[in-house]
């Protein structure tokens, strides 16, 4: 949306005009916390774990542009009666100045991955949780080609993550779990 005054004035071989405003952009988007993985599928679940207040999970943009512009044409301008006005434009030129005047960007910030999964198929559970307590449970799938959800066991809120193409579950570096599947 946009707010565009402009004055102009002619005589019969010239006219000028002068003119700005404002223009106001607002973007808002869902936001995908596994970009890398997700496909573009934002799955319900995934947004309720990065909590209740609903804007972690939207991307909101907000730009407020300041727009000038002033232009010189050069030809016949006339006004005709009962016809109204006439022109015949030869020559044309245009300045425009935007700036950005206001830029206020919201995108929601990502929780760390519970596991990440190698181009092998095998599912190596994040160090980040030293407790370790995060839970996996088979979604679906062939053996060998399993699709696995894991989430956090002891959080009032935990973070949900689904995997898929599983081959092997490895617990970090730690390897005190080593399943193939």
């Amino acid at each position: 949306a946009g707010v565009i005054p402009s004055v102009s004035a002619s005589a019969v071989f010239v006219e000028t005009g002068v003119g700005g405003g404002l223009t106001f952009s607002i973007e808002i988007d869902w936001y995908d916390p596994y970009p890398e993985t997700s496909g573009g599928i934002i799955r319900p679940f995934e947004l309720l774990a990065l909590g209740s207040n609903p804007l972690n999970w939207f991307t909101l943009r907000w730009q407020t542009d300041l727009n000038l512009f002033i232009y010189v044409k050069v030809g016949v301008f006339i006004t005709v009666p009962l016809y109204g006005r006439s022109h015949l434009t030869l020559y044309e030129l245009r300045a425009a100045y935007t700036q950005v005047i206001m830029a206020l960007y919201n995108e929601p910030q990502p929780f760390p991955p519970l596991a990440q999964k190698s181009s092998s198929g095998q599912l190596s559970l994040s160090e980040w949780d030293p407790s370790n307590n995060v839970t996996c449970a088979n979604k679906g799938g062939s053996v060998g080609n399993e699709e696995l959800q894991c989430w956090e066991t002891d959080s009032s809120a935990p973070i949900i993550q689904t995997f898929s193409g599983v081959r092997s579950l490895q617990n970090g570096n730690r390897r005190r779990l080593r399943r193939d599947l």
